[in-house]
């Protein structure tokens, strides 16, 4: 049986995930922090987490992709999109070791990069009822560049 945490409700999930989605699209094409742009972010179909997938850019020397597994909930509080992106720039900050994660994606096993998103500031509460639009993707991932695929 999938886990699931209790606190997200199933009918949230794909809204919160396309909010992630949403988040880190403008950082396809504008880096992230130094050199690094994101590649896709990928919604766990079963449980309340992403896959977001970072890449060295067209300018890079060396190719490298960072396959990181990202909860949307820590604690038993939802984290914001905005607490994702805060924390994915922490990678430009200091050195970490991850473990790996049970969790694979395109054959590759995951980096479990919960504590990238842990000691972040709550977000603010929100001002109105964020919408997000029907027809956005619950998340994205370029096979290679030029080659979207979207959940």
């Amino acid at each position: 049986m999938p886990r699931r945490s209790v606190a997200v409700p199933p009918d949230d999930l794909p809204a919160r995930q396309c909010a992630v989605a949403a988040a880190l699209w403008r950082y396809t094409d504008a880096p992230l922090f130094k050199g690094t742009y994101v590649r896709g972010c990928v919604p766990d179909l079963e449980e309340p987490r992403v896959t977001v997938v970072l890449w060295g850019g067209p300018g890079a020397r060396a190719g490298f992709n960072l396959f990181l597994s990202l909860p949307l909930n820590i604690g038993g509080s939802p984290v914001s999109p905005g607490q994702v992106v805060a924390g994915l720039g922490r990678l430009a900050r200091a050195t970490h070791l991850f473990p790996m994660s049970p969790h694979r994606f395109a054959g590759r096993v995951l980096i479990e990069a919960r504590s990238l998103l842990v000691d972040l500031p709550a977000p603010p509460p929100p001002t109105g009822a964020a919408t997000v639009r029907p027809e956005a993707p619950r998340g994205f991932y370029f096979v290679r560049p030029g080659q979207l695929r979207t959940y």
